[in-house]
């Protein structure tokens, strides 16, 4: 077998060079397959923030190279070239707008006005940073078999290269893919520094790399308790033989050159460090504060701006795998039971690394503003943890069988016992069928052990913009693809996708307010997170939430986006509209049709009426009318209503419109079972029943529908 002879020719804590080979393709390549989707909502931003970046700095403003308290400098970097190659190759994939630009700055203006990427710079944005990425990784695996051995590092990587929710991000081009691999090399530089007796060159390297970290995103410094602990624990020769002592004159000198080396990196990376240190961290430390104030999440089945201490425990178990997460477990056991120890060396690196998760997310639980992909930087520890325990868990377990079976099964089981090759390939098949059904939504994932996605839609917050592209696909097929507009909460993730126009739902809808979005889409795509955020409020949602949807994208049991018809009708859509047998119109306005949802109504039923209003001239937003329900021409009920519930805003509406106005009609449950008609009149003010009434005898109503009332079954 080809790890047998790996590990048969291979120095103990040497990994081959072709090792490493391995581990960076397999790991380039999960991340670049299908590197076109998902688009996640942040990307958008963080390329924008990439392009700017390189103009400020081209341009010589370099304090302006400051964008967000992150602060996402490498991020920055890499989707700055990745934006600028964009321009330079946008032929390489089908183009979904127009590049044809004279020069780099022409084309960064063009993606600046339209505000979202065209997906061949996700792409290719996308491999850069995968090289990267990558090649972290491959560094991490040399790194750790020289702190632990190659079996163990092997066992490691085959958890975490396809660890779903691990890989989701690492696919991505924002902070948290690259903040995780620059922090995992730091840390591992410096476990390999404390476990050697001399040198500087692994505390030199771990320095810069967690300048890196920390420039990516300044989350990275939550490590750091957890790292003086083990300092101080090593010297009270508590992690031997795993580290060594060095006295405490050394470990001062260490911290000293270590945070020097964090230091320089942060300044020679970031330009605006080099006009305006003061100002810039200034302004960062005051953006940290407001961030960790600011939410508009979903947690425990209800919206909320500030979430407790629960969050992060349950993020682990809904987002790590079985492997990772039972792992994780068992190596919490060895850490608490001495009945369950293994090897010296290994327990105590299992208790470094719950040093450093526990210091990262003790301090991070602390603020009310909380998301999951927080906690990506300490799964790699989790592995490490997870990979120990469960080569622990085999070892017992054949030693358990192999004493309570017969000889030949006893030499087969010896034969598997500390065969590293054997876990490894296991972890890699069972990760792999745990991985292969959510391809490439790798986000979308959630541990089946907990109910999986099906019942985190109750707990998490769900949905970073996959899925949409599927919406775009359905969209797309659509009559006339290029002249709809879709409004979705996410319009830069969409947008890339969408043939047509995709428009912005804002996050909150205060009435007064023109909504550009109710004034111009043709179709409405509800995402899972604003579903369950209720967004943009509560009465717009149910609004247009209450009709039946035209489509829905499903992932793994749970609707991600649906899609309802927007305000604004399309001329296709008049091809099913029951046109009135009179001419209703009143001065710019003119009632083009309807449609019921249905004809019979069981007593208590809603009646759902959609109308379609032609707007021929300018008219106020508030426009009202009566409806009114007769029985013989007598009116039973009169309702003054607005179009489209007063939401359109006070700007007036504008003409060559067809509105799609949504009611819905409640009766009593004791209206008598019998034939009804829904009559219709243009008043200008609103007005009450009563005043309806009133006005009803100079403006007559004009029939336009006939309903029936069904009998009680009781």
């Amino acid at each position: 077998m080809f790890y047998r002879s790996l590990f048969r020719n291979t120095p103990k804590n040497s990994p081959t060079l072709l090792v490493i080979i391995v581990i960076f393709i397999i790991s380039f390549a999960t991340r670049v397959i299908a590197a076109e989707v998902p688009i996640n909502v942040d990307e958008n931003l963080w390329l924008f923030r990439g392009l700017n970046f390189g103009g400020q700095l081209f341009s010589g403003n370099l304090s302006g190279t400051y964008f967000q308290h992150h602060p996402g400098v490498p991020t920055m970097w890499v989707n700055g070239l990745g934006m600028t190659l964009g321009c330079l190759v946008e032929n390489l994939y089908p183009p979904r707008i127009n590049l044809d630009s004279e020069s780099l700055r022409g084309c960064a203006s063009l993606l600046r006005s339209q505000n979202f990427a065209p997906l061949e710079t996700y792409v290719i944005t996308r491999w850069i940073q995968a090289i990267i990425t990558s090649s972290l990784i491959s560094v991490s695996t040399w790194l750790l078999s020289r702190v632990l051995n190659l079996k163990l590092a092997l066992l490691t990587v085959s958890i975490l290269l396809l660890e779903p929710f691990f890989l989701a991000y690492q696919r991505l081009v924002i902070t948290d893919s690259l903040q995780t691999g620059f922090m995992l090399v730091s840390v591992l530089g410096l476990f390999l520094h404390w476990r050697m007796t001399s040198g500087q060159l692994y505390l030199i390297a771990s320095g810069v790399t967690m300048g890196l970290a920390i420039a990516t995103k300044t989350t990275s410094v939550l490590v750091f308790p957890g790292l003086l602990a083990i300092a101080l624990l090593t010297e009270l020769n508590y992690f031997r033989p795993l580290f060594l002592k060095k006295g405490l004159v050394n470990q001062f000198k260490d911290v000293g050159i270590w945070s020097l080396c964090i230091l320089v990196t942060f300044i020679i990376i970031w330009p605006a460090m080099w006009v305006a240190p003061i100002q810039t961290m200034a302004t960062l430390l005051e953006d940290v504060r407001q961030e960790t104030q600011r939410g508009f999440l979903f947690f425990l089945g209800r919206s909320t701006s500030d979430i407790n201490a629960l969050f992060y425990p349950i993020v682990l178990l809904y987002r790590l795998s079985p492997i990772l997460l039972i792992g994780s477990f068992v190596s919490l056991l060895m850490s608490l039971f001495p009945s369950w120890r293994d090897k010296a060396i290994y327990h105590k690196q299992v208790i470094a690394n719950l040093l450093l998760v526990l210091s990262f997310l003790l301090v991070l639980s602390v603020p009310g503003n909380k998301m999951d992909r927080y906690i990506l930087p300490i799964i790699p520890f989790l592995a490490i943890n997870a990979a120990i325990a469960w080569r622990f868990v085999l070892r017992k377990a054949t030693q358990f069988l192999r004493s309570k079976s017969p000889q030949f099964i006893s030499h087969v089981l010896r034969f598997f016992e500390g065969r590293a090759s054997v876990l490894i390939a296991l972890i890699i098949l069972v990760q792999g069928l745990t991985l292969y059904p959510f391809f490439p939504y790798y986000i979308s994932y959630y541990n089946p052990l907990v109910g999986g996605a099906t019942t985190a839609r109750f707990v998490l917050m769900m949905g970073n913009g996959e899925a949409l592209d599927l919406a775009a696909d359905w969209l797309n097929q659509q009559v006339n693809p290029n002249e709809l507009v879709a409004a979705n909460l996410y319009r830069s993730v969409l947008s890339p996708y969408l043939m047509g126009e995709a428009l912005d739902i804002p996050k909150g809808f205060r009435s007064g307010l023109t909504q550009r979005w109710l004034r111009n889409a043709n179709f409405l795509v509800f995402y899972i997170n604003q579903v369950q955020r209720e967004i943009p409020n509560r009465e717009v949602f149910e609004y247009f939430s209450r009709q039946d949807p035209l489509h829905i994208i499903e992932l793994n049991g749970v609707d991600y986006a649906t899609i309802y018809p927007g305000p604004i009708a399309r001329p296709e859509d008049m091809q099913t509209i029951i046109n009135p047998q009179e001419i209703i119109e009143a001065e710019g306005l003119q009632l083009r049709g309807y449609t019921l949802t249905s004809e019979s109504l069981a007593p208590g039923d809603d009646l759902e009426l959609t109308l379609y209003w032609d707007i021929l001239e300018t008219i106020p937003s508030q426009t009202t009318f009566t409806l009114s329900i007769q029985e013989n021409n007598n009116p039973v009920m009169v309702i003054p209503r607005v179009i489209l519930q007063g939401f359109l805003g006070d700007d007036p509406i504008e003409p060559g419109k067809t509105i799609r106005d949504l009611q819905f009609l409640s009766f009593p449950v004791t209206l008598p079972a019998g034939d009804y008609e829904i009559a219709i009149s243009l008043s200008s003010p609103v007005l009450s029943a009563d005043e309806a009434l009133v006005d009803m005898e100079t403006d007559i109503p004009k029939t336009i529908g006939l309903f029936e009332i069904l009998p009680s079954e009781d």
